[in-house]
C-alpha cells in the first residue's frame, strides 16, 4: 500500500511539474535581444536623450505631482505636452470628459494618414498621489514625445495616433473614469478603434544590480534574466501576433536589451496600465515598460523624482519603437 501511494504521489508530481513547465515556458520570440556593453551614443540618440531629460525634468521637478488634487499641476502637464507637440508642427487636440463636474483631457495628435487600420501609441501624463512621477510616468511621456519627433520628421505610411492619457492612476485606475477607458469607449461607439495599440508606462529605470528584477509570479519570469537591464514588451495571448510583429521590428533597430512576456489577462498585474482599456474592446495591445514596481523601489513614492531615469536608454527605446512603427 505504501509503495503504491508513493508511486501515485510521484506520478502526480511529475505530471504537475510537466504541466507547470509547459505553462511557464516562454514562447519563442522573433529577433535577438541586443547584447554586450552599451555602445557610444549617436548624434541622434544624444539629441533625443536631451529631449527626454528636459521633459522628465519639466514634468517631475518643475511641475511635480499632477492629479485631480493638484489640478493646476495636471493642467500644466497637459499644456507642456501640447506645447511640445505644436513645436513639432503636430496639431494636438483634446478629448475632454468630466468627472464630478471637473474637466479632464486626453491629448491626441496624429502623424501620417490616420484612417482604418491605424496604430495608437499612448502614455499617461498624470502621477500617483504623493509622487512626482518621474519614472511613472514622465519617462513614458518623454519617450512618446521622442517618438513623435522621429515620426514627424519621417511620417509613416501607416497612420499613427499619439495619445497622452489622463487619470491612469488611482482613484481612477480600473474605473470608467480612467482616461484611456473613456477614449476607448468613445472610439468604439464611433467605430474608430485602432487596429492595434502600444502603451508606454515606466520605461526609464535600468540597473546592473544582481537580482534586481522581479515578476508578478514565478511563472511569468521563467527564463527571463533577473538583472533589470532590459526593456520589457508585454502582451496577452490575443495580442501575440502584434507582440511578435513589434518585437521583431524593435529588435532589428534597438540598441538596448529587450525581453518579451506573453501573459494571460487574468495574471496578477498583467493589466496594470492603459493597454488593458484596449484589450477590453478586442484590440491587440502591448505594454512597453521597465516593469515599474517589480524593479523600481521608488514606484509611487515621493522619491520618484526622475533621478533614476536613464535618458539615453529611454531615447534608444523610443527610437527603436519609432523605427518599428
Amino acid at each position: 500500500m505504501r509503495a503504491r501511494t508513493v508511486a501515485t504521489i510521484g506520478a502526480g508530481l511529475a505530471l504537475l511539474g510537466a504541466g507547470l513547465a509547459v505553462w511557464a515556458r516562454p514562447a519563442p520570440m522573433p529577433g535577438r535581444s541586443f547584447d554586450g556593453p552599451p555602445p557610444p551614443a549617436t548624434p541622434e540618440e544624444d539629441a533625443a536623450a536631451a529631449g527626454v531629460a528636459a521633459d522628465v525634468e519639466a514634468l517631475a521637478v518643475t511641475i511635480g505631482e499632477r492629479h485631480e488634487r493638484r489640478y493646476g499641476a495636471l493642467l500644466a502637464a497637459r499644456d507642456h505636452v501640447e506645447a511640445r507637440l505644436r513645436a513639432l508642427d503636430l496639431a494636438p487636440r483634446r478629448h475632454r470628459y468630466e468627472v464630478a463636474r471637473l474637466p479632464f483631457d486626453n491629448v491626441i495628435a496624429d502623424v501620417g494618414p490616420v484612417a482604418s487600420g491605424y496604430v495608437l501609441v499612448g502614455a499617461h501624463y498624470d502621477s500617483a498621489r504623493g509622487s512626482p512621477g518621474g519614472n511613472d510616468n514622465a519617462s513614458g511621456v518623454a519617450a512618446l514625445l521622442a517618438i513623435a519627433a522621429r515620426l514627424a520628421a519621417d511620417p509613416p505610411a501607416r497612420g499613427v495616433r499619439l495619445v497622452f492619457f489622463v487619470n491612469e492612476e488611482p482613484p481612477y485606475f480600473g474605473t470608467d473614469d480612467m482616461g484611456s477607458r473613456r477614449l476607448a469607449a468613445d472610439l468604439a461607439a464611433r467605430g474608430e478603434l485602432p487596429a492595434a495599440a502600444v502603451v508606454l508606462d515606466s520605461v526609464g529605470f535600468y540597473t546592473e544590480a544582481p537580482h534586481s528584477q522581479r515578476f508578478a509570479s514565478p511563472g511569468q519570469g521563467w527564463g527571463v534574466p533577473d538583472v533589470g537591464r532590459y526593456a520589457v514588451l508585454l502582451g496577452d495571448d490575443l495580442s501575440e501576433a502584434w507582440l511578435r510583429e513589434v518585437l521583431g521590428r524593435f529588435r532589428a533597430a534597438a540598441r538596448l536589451p529587450s525581453e518579451a512576456l506573453l501573459v494571460s489577462r487574468s495574471d496578477f498585474a498583467a493589466g496594470w496600465s492603459d493597454h488593458a482599456s484596449f484589450w477590453a474592446h478586442g484590440v491587440p495591445a502591448i505594454l512597453v515598460t521597465d516593469t515599474a514596481a517589480f524593479r523600481d523601489a521608488r514606484y509611487h513614492t515621493a522619491r520618484d523624482d526622475g533621478a533614476q531615469v536613464d535618458p539615453l536608454r529611454v531615447a534608444r527605446l523610443a527610437l527603436a519603437l519609432a523605427a518599428a512603427l
